[in-house]
C-alpha cells in the first residue's frame, strides 16, 4: 500500500480487464466445444467447463468480474472502454448459458446491490428505478429466448427433485457436526470430509462451513471480520469527492457482497480459480481506501 499511486492503479486496472478478456476467451472455446461435439442440449450446456473449472465455477466468476468491468467502462473514456465493453456483454452470457440457478441468483443481487449503492453515490434516486429496467429486461430475456427456458427448466426442476437442495443441507448438517466436535480451532486443512449423496468431498458447498471444519469458529469470526473490514472500506468510497473514486467504491461493494453471498451457496472461494481473482479486487479496494489515501 505504501508504494501505491493513479498510474500503478490504473495499471493493475488494465490487468483486471485482460483476465477478464482471457477468460472469455476461454469460455467461448468452451463452448464452441461443447456445441461442436455435444450439440444445444441443457446437459451439454450445464457440462460447460474450460479444463480447470465446471459451469457453476463459471457463472460465479463472471458475476465477480461484472461489477469492476462495469465501473471502469463508466469511467473511462479511453479504446479500452470497448475492450471493457466486449468483457461485459460476454461475461453476461457466460452467466447466462451456463444455466445456473446459483450465478442467476447472484446477478440479480449484483443489479440490485450496484444500483442501490450507485444511488446513494451519485444522490440520485433514478438509478433506483434503473434497476427495475435491468430486471425487467432480464425477466424478458428469460421468458422469450431458449436461454431463459432452460433457464426456468432448471428452476423448475430443482423444486420437482428437490434432490440437489437436499444434498447441500446433507452437507451442511454434517459440517456443523464436524465442526462440534473441533469448534475453537477445527480440524486442520482438509482433514474432514462430508458425503455430497455420490462422492465425499473436503468441501460442504459452503465457505464458511469449510473454513469452520478447517479452522474453527476463530477463522470464521477472523474471515467474517475481513469482509466487514472490505464492506466498510468500499463504503466509505461512496463518499468521496471525486466520481471516478465513488463509481469504484460501488463496484468494490458489490464484488464484496457478490462474493459473500456466493461463498454461502457455492465452494467458490476455496477454488485457486476464484480465490487469486476475489483477493486481487480486495487489495485494490485496500490500496485505495489507505490512510494515506483518504486523507488527501
Amino acid at each position: 500500500r505504501s508504494y501505491f499511486d493513479e498510474k500503478n492503479f490504473n495499471y493493475s486496472l488494465l490487468v483486471f480487464i485482460s483476465m477478464s478478456l482471457v477468460f472469455n476467451l476461454e469460455v467461448l472455446a468452451a463452448v464452441l466445444k461443447v456445441f461442436s461435439q455435444g450439440g444445444y442440449s441443457v446437459v451439454a450446456l450445464h457440462s460447460i467447463g474450460i479444463g480447470w473449472a465446471y459451469s457453476n465455477y463459471i457463472a460465479a466468476l463472471a458475476n465477480l468480474f461484472i461489477p469492476l468491468n462495469l465501473a471502469v467502462f463508466l469511467t473511462t473514456r479511453s479504446k479500452v472502454r470497448y475492450i471493457v465493453l466486449f468483457n461485459l456483454i460476454a461475461l453476461f452470457f457466460s452467466m447466462l448459458i451456463t444455466i445456473s440457478r446459483g450465478g442467476f441468483l447472484t446477478f440479480l443481487l449484483s443489479i440490485i446491490t450496484f444500483g442501490v449503492s450507485l444511488a446513494i453515490a451519485e444522490g440520485k434516486l433514478k438509478y433506483v428505478a434503473g434497476i427495475f429496467f435491468v430486471i425487467g429486461g432480464i425477466l424478458l430475456i428469460i421468458f422469450k429466448t431458449i436461454f431463459g427456458q432452460l433457464l426456468l427448466f432448471r428452476f423448475a426442476f430443482t423444486v420437482v427433485s428437490n434432490a440437489c437442495i437436499q444434498n447441500r443441507f446433507r452437507m451442511w448438517a454434517q459440517a456443523v457436526e464436524i465442526i462440534k466436535k473441533n469448534p475453537l480451532i477445527g480440524s486442520g486443512p482438509y482433514q474432514k470430509q462430508v458425503f455430497s449423496g455420490v462422492l465425499l468431498t473436503e468441501n460442504p458447498h459452503n465457505y464458511y462451513l469449510k473454513i469452520g471444519m478447517d479452522a474453527g469458529v476463530i477463522g470464521i469470526i477472523l474471515f467474517v471480520a475481513i469482509l466487514i473490514l472490505l464492506l466498510r472500506r468500499s463504503i466509505r468510497l461512496l463518499h468521496a469527492g471525486e466520481r471516478r473514486m465513488r463509481i469504484l467504491g460501488v463496484a468494490f461493494l458489490t464484488t464484496i457482497v457478490v462474493a459473500s453471498f456466493n461463498a454461502g451457496i457455492e465452494p467458490t472461494l476455496s477454488g485457486f480459480h476464484y480465490n487469486p481473482i476475489f483477493w486481487f479486487i480486495a487489495g485494490l479496494l485496500l490500496s485505495l481506501t489507505s490512510r494515506k489515501e483518504l486523507a488527501k
